[in-house]
């Protein structure tokens, strides 16, 4: 689906956006779009002899303004249920200027910038060794005291070992004595056994992304023997293979839709680039999921690469440490786009030939509210034309559109065919010729236009 801005106009679904500005007004006032007549019903339709030419040319404005007088309906009604019947109308249609995006997107947050909103990583976020890092035991009390008359000695050891790719924590070790302890994580009780021999996992993936506090508390009457290990949970998902929603202009991109690290949802997504086969880039971000992200000053006509990965900063004892998803290889698959032309395509020429005209009668049977209302007879006309157009030389993209016809290669010479609905022979339409990259994210060039008579 090619980008809009504004509401435009066109004559047909595969025309030239053709530059007629019409209105279409409610029949009373505060009549939400698409409204129906004054007891609220909806309009709908059938057509009898509909066929593919009707839906590919769809109907012009004057065919629409004899509906909505026909039925009492408003304008935009009548183009609704045309829609709805499968009918191209110039309301609904699309218009390839709109495709252009020259402007910032709304809410969109410029990434790899140092502005307000501490975009850039913190400081010192080199990834520094995040394997398990065993403390010293802390012991309070005392592992001498034999506790009572021929009691047990009093003992304990605990071993945590940390598997940085499966996020699991292994817990090992014994006590003697009053054989109970509690295992904790950050404080908050997970574990409660009585055990001699202890073997607990703690799956880390659920927590937080960052370093978590394991500690065991062994209990002899009102002696305590306390060990802490600190281990990090890293980062264990890679966003999508495919960018969601993605868009190029002549010097920047913009990406969206992310997906949240489900482990954490406070789990940032980061983005790198590089130009063809270049270096990839510091680390772009951190990215907000809720809006539009944006990578300026980029070179037209250029391909780019772009991948993501989570990444999080966390500070610990003093430092700041930046956890990345790529310590793991949890990068995304790399998408290649290209940015759009910087200059209109270098038309030397746009001609029209063999205009031929006709008409259909076809009958439309009309309906408010599922109730059947009358049928009219019309005679519906279409316009078909070739056209030829001729470059300066090789746009250097990937095709090129006339309107919203389509047209593949990086050509010097591009012929196609136009149906269009209504008498447009001998008239003067305007044509739009632009540029594109993709089918998908775009890239679209600056618009050249011109008046050319139909013949």
């Amino acid at each position: 689906m090619r980008k809009q801005h504004g509401t435009l106009k066109r004559l047909g679904a595969i025309a030239l956006s053709v530059a007629i500005a019409v209105s279409f007004m409610p029949l009373f006032d505060g009549a939400p779009a698409y409204a129906g007549n004054d007891k609220g019903q909806e309009l709908s339709l059938t057509i009898d002899g509909m066929d593919a030419n009707m839906k590919e040319a769809g109907v012009d404005e004057e065919m629409i303004s004899t509906m909505a007088k026909d039925t009492g309906y408003s304008e935009d009604a009548v183009a609704a249920a045309l829609n709805d019947a499968g009918v191209n109308t110039p309301e609904l249609a699309e218009s390839p200027e709109a495709s252009i995006v020259e402007t910032d997107i709304p809410d969109a947050k410029v990434i790899g910038e140092d502005t307000e909103g501490n975009l850039d990583l913190p400081v010192n976020t080199a990834y520094q060794d995040l394997s398990a890092k065993g403390l010293e035991p802390g012991m309070k009390g005392s592992d001498e005291d034999e506790g009572e008359e021929g009691g047990e000695e009093f003992a304990a050891e605990l071993n945590v070992d940390f598997d940085q790719k499966s996020g699991t924590a292994t817990v090992t070790g014994w006590v003697t004595g009053d054989e109970f302890y509690y295992l904790c994580v950050d404080g908050d009780q997970e574990v409660y056994i009585g055990d001699t021999e202890i073997y607990e996992e703690l799956d880390m993936r659920d927590y937080k992304v960052g370093f978590h506090e394991i500690s065991a508390n062994f209990y002899n009457s009102d002696e305590i023997i306390y060990y802490q290990y600190m281990v990090p949970t890293m980062i264990y998902k890679k966003p999508s293979n495919k960018l969601k929603y993605y868009w190029t202009g002549k010097n920047y991109f913009t990406i969206s839709g992310f997906d949240s690290y489900y482990y954490d949802y406070t789990c940032p997504l980061y983005l790198e680039y590089k130009k063809g086969k270049g270096k990839w880039s510091k680390p772009q971000g951190p990215l907000d999921y809720t809006k539009t992200s944006k990578k300026k000053g980029l070179k037209p006509k250029t391909q780019y690469s772009i991948r993501l990965y989570y990444g999080k900063a966390v500070k610990y004892d003093g430092e700041t440490y930046f956890f990345s998803g790529k310590k793991l290889g949890k990068v995304s698959g790399v998408q290649k786009i290209k940015t759009a032309s910087n200059k209109k395509p270098p038309v030397r020429s746009l001609t029209t030939s063999g205009a031929k005209q006709w008409y259909r009668t076809l009958t439309i049977h009309y309906y408010s509210g599922g109730m059947y209302l009358y049928s009219r007879t019309y005679k519906i006309y279409y316009t078909e034309f070739k056209v030829t157009l001729k470059m300066k030389k090789r746009p250097g993209t990937t095709g090129i559109y006339i309107g919203s016809k389509k047209m593949k290669g990086n050509k010097k010479l591009y012929k196609t065919k136009f149906l269009l609905s209504g008498k447009q022979k001998g008239k003067k339409l305007k044509f739009c010729v632009q540029s594109y990259q993709h089918k998908i994210y775009g890239g679209y060039s600056p618009t050249w236009h011109k008046k050319i008579k139909i013949k």
